[in-house]
């Protein structure tokens, strides 16, 4: 059943205008891909969460490929999870006779999740996921196949996943330390003073995915591009979670180049709105959130993008 988020009931046509753009640049990023329009009229569009990847190559011989290889990261809700979806821009509907597909399958160790669509429309939404436990090696294939009668076309993505990220290691890897965690006084004070209004929520504005609408879970990691050295100061994570809230978890931020900033400890307030002070400074490039806990970060629209509020110092 579909929520109100009370928190956000503040917005004004400036903060809509504010939160649609940026949900809309999120919508056709890729990660780890780059951003692409399309490719013989087919989109796939993809976030991969529980995993670190270090390597990535292109082909491009009639099927467009990505590959990765990577350590499992059990640091994000302890699952390797693809999510996303596939388009075929032009599909002429299914009683044209010119089928398309898509699969997804995801591995930890012995366990793996697939799942298999024939759309009849032009888009179709994918997520899955298996528990990583202690495993030590897994993998994700994605694969979108259409025919027409130019003859059959291919986009995929598939991952090699061998070792597991070392937590202890992984500042070398680039993580900075927390600010220090707020308590529940100071995380209620900057919730209220961040969004007491339309013009608050619109100061030092990095990313702003949220809006008044019915939520969901479930939400996908959006995206974000600095074009300078910023300091990140606040970051705001909403889990409504059907009214039952959700305890406090970890934030993160990642560079697609897969530098770690953080996992930031949150605080909650009123039990839906989970707050982290990042202090970090991040320098020009574009970056992904990972909620420790995507399951029940609240989500609406097409893209589904997790609601985050993300401000510079």
């Amino acid at each position: 059943m579909k929520k109100r988020l009370g928190g956000f009931r503040v917005l004004t046509a400036l903060a809509v205008v504010l939160a649609l753009a940026c949900a809309a640049w999120s919508e056709k990023g890729h990660l780890p891909p780059p951003p692409e329009e399309n490719y013989n009229s087919m989109i796939l569009d993809y976030i991969v969460t529980g995993a670190f990847f270090h390597k990535k190559t292109y082909s491009d011989d009639w099927t467009r490929e990505y590959r990765y290889e990577g350590k499992l990261d059990p640091s994000f809700g302890g699952k390797l999870r693809v999510s996303g979806h596939a388009q075929w821009l032009t599909y002429p509907g299914p009683e044209a006779g010119y089928p398309w597909t898509v699969s997804v399958t995801v591995t930890a160790g012995s366990r793996t999740e697939r799942q298999e669509f024939s759309p009849k429309t032009k888009m179709q939404e994918f997520d899955v996921s298996v528990p990583i436990g202690n495993s030590s090696s897994g993998s994700f294939a994605i694969r979108m196949t259409r025919s027409s009668n130019a003859g059959s076309r291919n986009m995929g993505a598939l991952g090699t996943i061998e070792g597991r990220v070392d937590v202890a290691s992984v500042p070398s890897q680039g993580q900075t330390a927390s600010a220090g965690v707020l308590s529940s006084e100071e995380a209620k004070a900057l919730l209220a003073r961040e969004l007491g209004s339309p013009q608050k929520i619109a100061e030092r504005q990095v990313l702003y995915t949220g809006n008044d609408g019915g939520v969901l879970n479930g939400g996908n990691s959006p995206r974000f591009r600095l074009n300078r050295r910023t300091r990140i100061g606040m970051i705001m994570n909403f889990h409504y979670n059907d009214g039952k809230g959700a305890p406090a978890g970890t934030i993160a931020l990642r560079s697609l180049e897969g530098k770690l900033y953080g996992p930031f400890k949150a605080t909650t307030v009123n039990g839906v709105y989970w707050v982290a002070r990042a202090g970090v400074e991040l320098p020009p490039g574009d970056y992904v959130v990972i909620d420790s806990h995507p399951q029940s970060w609240s989500q609406n629209g097409p893209a589904r993008l997790g609601h985050t509020l993300i401000k510079s110092e």
